[in-house]
């Protein structure tokens, strides 16, 4: 029983190998075929290879179905897996950023009721104008702006001018349509100044340049990089609290300020009337 099984074995086999050999000669065969009745009759063959095409076009088009819906599969695969990856991102930052509104609200509520335990009362401004700035006047000495408001419309000299909550710096000319407005980092601008962490007085001075300087500091103070400085409300010209920058380093016991405000894209001020008048500005005259 088992011979004869063999046996079949061997005998399909062979004839296997026989069909491939002889199915490949009839293939050259027709290929050389085609060549020589292409040579004879061009058109003949060609309608017959159209024929074939049309006929062989349905069958084609089915086999290609299946190809293609499996691409589509791969590729809806492909988008769902990003899908769920860019899921997860979200819910993960969608908890980060509950997390950061959570202790904003607890701070904010911590603020409030530290204030009303302190009875803080802020000096806000009873009156402010909107200017647009309208040229640059700084040079080499000078670090000044103008503003296209003047006496007309409320502007005075020694008000205060700010960008959003930061102090930019204070008005020393007003026209009756325009202003002069003096930064921060102006060489005649001293403006008194606290710590906020260390709670030390200083006087912000402007020395040309981007980051001013932390003068008449305490001795005992060491300013931290990174510190908040604001308004210290000394002298009655500024109201106390209002930011001016952060320490950014300091060499020889001489600290710079980088300020809130960014003055090298000053489009427009608030101009705040606090009450102060010119006779409580500590602004030094520039020599003629």
């Amino acid at each position: 029983m088992k011979s004869g099984q063999h046996g079949n074995t061997r005998v399909a086999v062979s004839l296997r190998s026989t069909a491939q050999r002889f199915s490949v000669v009839l293939l050259i065969g027709a290929s050389m075929v085609l060549m020589v009745a292409a040579r004879i009759d061009e058109r003949a063959v060609n309608f017959v290879r159209a024929n074939t095409v049309d006929a062989l076009s349905p069958i084609l088009d089915a086999m290609a179905k299946p190809a293609s819906f499996a691409a589509r599969v791969v590729e809806d695969a492909r988008g769902f897996v990003y899908l769920r990856q860019e899921n997860e991102r979200l819910v993960a930052e969608n908890i980060r950023l509950q997390q950061w509104q959570n202790l904003a609200l607890r701070l904010q509520a911590e603020n409030n009721d530290l204030r009303r335990l302190l009875n803080f009362r802020r000096d806000d401004a009873e009156h402010f104008v909107t200017a647009n700035v309208i040229a640059d006047t700084s040079g080499s000495f000078t670090r000044s702006v103008l503003l296209d408001r003047g006496t007309e419309d409320g502007v005075n000299r020694g008000q205060l001018a700010m960008s959003g909550e930061a102090i930019v710096g204070r008005i020393v000319e007003a026209g009756r349509h325009s202003a002069r407005l003096l930064l921060l980092t102006d060489t005649s601008s001293r403006v008194p100044v606290l710590l906020q962490d260390q709670r030390a007085r200083a006087i912000l001075g402007g020395d040309n340049t981007d980051t001013p300087k932390l003068l008449f500091l305490p001795s005992d103070t060491e300013a931290k990089e990174g510190e908040w400085v604001v308004t210290s409300g000394y002298g009655g010209g500024v109201p106390s609290g209002i930011p001016v920058g952060v320490v950014t380093g300091g060499e020889n016991g001489t600290f710079s300020i980088r300020p809130f405000a960014d003055f090298a894209r000053l489009e427009h001020v608030r101009i705040v009337d606090f009450g102060v008048g010119a006779g409580d500005l500590e602004i030094a005259e520039r020599p003629e």
